[in-house]
C-alpha cells in the first residue's frame, strides 16, 4: 500500500511538473507574439500607413474578408476611412488613388511582383503560386513581368481581330440560344434570376470555345453537376489561402486531405485539372 501511494505521489509530481513546463512554453510563446506584434504595430517601416488595427499585425484581416466575401466592401470602407493608402496587413498596402494606375501597371512601370525589398534581394510573392497547378506558372502566375511578356507574345495571335472574327460563329450560337430562353421568360411574364443566366451564358460560352462544345447550363436552365456552386466555393477558399500563402503547401498535403473535407477536394479538383492538362 505505501509503495502505491509513492507512486502515485511520483506520478503526480511528474503530471504537475510537465503540465509547468507547458505552461512556460505557453507563456514564453504569447510574450514573443506579443513582443512581434508590438514591432509590426509600432516599429515596422508601414507603421505610419493607418489600417485596421488586425491588418496591422497579421494577415488575418484579409483571411476573414475573402472567406466571408466581403474583402472588396472591406477594401473600399477602409479606403474611405483612411485614405488613399490603406494598410491591409502588415507588410501590405492598398492604393486608392487613379493617378497612380499607369505608375504600378503601365507598360513601362517596371513594377516587379514583389513581397518586400530588403537591401537588393527581392523576395517574390507567394501570392501567384496558390492559383499555379503542379507548379506550372501561366499568364496570370507569372512573378517576372519579363517572362510574361514572352509568354504573353506567345499567345497573341490567338487573341488578334482575325482570330477573334473566326470564333464569332460559335459565340452567336450561345447568344441565340440566350436571347430564345429570355424571350420564353418575357411571353410567360416569369421573373428570372439573371446573375444565374448571365453565368450560365458564360460558362457556355467557354464550353464552346475551349472544348468545342457547351456545358449545357442555358439548355438545361440549371447549375450542372454543380459547378457553378463548386467554382464559387473553390475560388472563395484558395483566394482566402492565397492570403497566408505560407499554409498552401499543408492545403495540399495528403494528410490535410485525409483530415479536412475541403483538402479531400481539392486534391480530387487538381487530378481532375491534371486529366484535361494531358488530353
Amino acid at each position: 500500500m505505501v509503495a502505491t501511494v509513492e507512486e502515485s505521489s511520483q506520478y503526480a509530481s511528474f503530471a504537475l511538473s510537465s503540465t509547468c513546463e507547458w505552461g512556460h512554453i505557453l507563456a514564453l510563446l504569447s510574450l514573443v507574439l506579443a513582443i512581434y506584434a508590438l514591432y509590426l504595430r509600432y516599429l515596422h517601416p508601414y507603421r505610419d500607413v493607418p489600417g485596421p488595427f488586425l491588418a496591422t499585425i497579421s494577415p488575418f484581416w484579409k483571411v476573414r474578408g475573402a472567406l466571408k466575401g466581403t474583402f472588396y466592401k472591406d477594401i473600399t470602407s477602409g479606403h474611405e476611412r483612411y485614405g488613399k493608402i490603406l494598410r491591409i496587413a502588415p507588410d501590405e498596402v492598398s492604393i486608392s488613388d487613379p493617378e497612380a494606375i499607369k505608375q504600378i501597371y503601365g507598360h513601362a512601370a517596371k513594377f516587379t511582383k514583389v513581397l518586400l525589398i530588403f537591401f537588393t534581394t527581392e523576395i517574390k510573392t507567394d501570392f501567384y503560386t496558390t492559383w499555379e497547378n503542379q507548379n506550372n506558372p501561366s499568364m496570370f502566375t507569372y512573378t517576372d513581368e519579363i517572362a510574361h511578356a514572352a509568354e504573353r507574345r506567345l499567345v497573341a495571335n490567338a487573341y488578334s481581330l482575325t482570330s477573334l472574327l473566326q470564333l464569332e460563329t460559335f459565340v452567336d450560337q450561345t447568344i441565340l440560344q440566350f436571347s430564345r430562353r429570355l424571350e420564353d421568360f418575357s411571353n410567360s411574364r416569369t421573373g428570372i434570376d439573371m446573375v444565374f443566366w448571365l453565368h450560365a451564358f458564360a460558362f457556355d460560352v467557354v464550353g464552346e470555345l475551349g472544348f468545342g462544345k457547351s456545358f449545357g447550363f442555358l439548355a438545361s436552365g440549371s447549375d450542372v453537376n454543380a459547378q457553378m456552386a463548386y467554382s464559387k466555393e473553390w475560388l472563395r477558399k484558395r483566394f482566402a489561402i492565397s492570403m497566408t500563402p505560407w499554409f498552401f503547401p499543408i492545403f495540399r498535403s495528403p494528410l490535410f486531405a485525409i483530415l479536412s473535407p475541403a483538402g479531400q477536394r481539392e486534391k480530387e479538383n487538381e487530378t481532375l485539372r491534371n486529366e484535361v492538362c494531358t488530353r
